[in-house]
């Protein structure tokens, strides 16, 4: 398992997209996972840094399966991390049958038996951005294990490596912003895994008060989320975690 500092540290020394991917792929086999694809766009035809062979992705295309894929769709509509798997799509009530079966031949080829999506949306806009996608062998119950456990460090991996990679890109812009030391200091905290309950209790502020502090940090860093805050706080170097 690699130490998420470490991580960090590698990932705002890339020089370029590549790397910053390479550093997140890297990580995430470290956490276990047998798979890994980072995309840019809608659809996920640009495809970016992606341990699957060039000829998976072409062939979802080609059969006109993958816009129909109910992950790919949530990637577009959500920017909540989406679970899947063998397991775990047959109770999805909005999986679709495309999906199910790309799911099932992932599974068949790959040993991608689970899963977690984690989208990019734009702060603005709120449109789609891209995202990651990240398989294990694991079945059901012990993904979940594995997700109660990890899930907010992936997804902070996630996406601190690709607001990373936009920025190498020159798609993404440095924010020209200035945090107050409490807005860094709930950012740290929330990085930490704390609750917004936490953080009142240990700051001794209101509840109130910490959301206040987490959406004036989101407006300063374009982020749509606070999770999304947390991430380019710490790829940009204005917070360590």
């Amino acid at each position: 398992m690699h130490n998420l500092g470490d991580f960090i540290t590698g990932l705002r020394s890339a020089k370029t997209a590549e790397d910053a991917a390479r550093s997140l792929v890297g990580f995430f086999q470290s956490e276990g996972a047998n798979n890994v694809h980072t995309f840019f766009g809608t659809d996920l035809v640009e495809q970016f840094v992606s341990t699957y062979p060039e000829w998976w992705p072409a062939s979802t295309h080609e059969r006109r399966l993958a816009l129909k894929h109910h992950v790919v769709i949530h990637s577009q509509i959500s920017d909540q991390p989406l679970c899947f798997g063998v397991d775990i799509c047959p109770h999805n009530p909005r999986a679709t049958p495309e999906g199910l079966q790309l799911i099932r031949e992932s599974y068949s080829e790959f040993g991608a038996r689970s899963g977690v999506m984690f989208p990019v949306h734009d702060a603005l806009s709120g449109s789609p951005r891209g995202g990651v996608t990240v398989a294990f062998a694991d079945n059901e119950q012990a993904f979940r294990k594995k997700m109660k456990e990890s899930g907010d460090l992936l997804l902070l991996a996630a996406q601190a490596a690709h607001a990373q990679m936009l920025r190498l890109r020159g798609r993404e812009g440095r924010p020209d912003t200035v945090l107050t030391p409490r807005e860094r200091e709930v950012l740290i905290l929330l990085a930490a895994g704390m609750r917004i309950s936490q953080i009142s209790d240990k700051v001794g502020i209101a509840e109130v008060t910490v959301n206040l502090h987490v959406q004036k940090a989101r407006r300063k860093l374009d982020a749509n989320t606070p999770a999304q805050a947390v991430a380019r706080a710490i790829a940009w170097g204005w917070i360590d975690p």
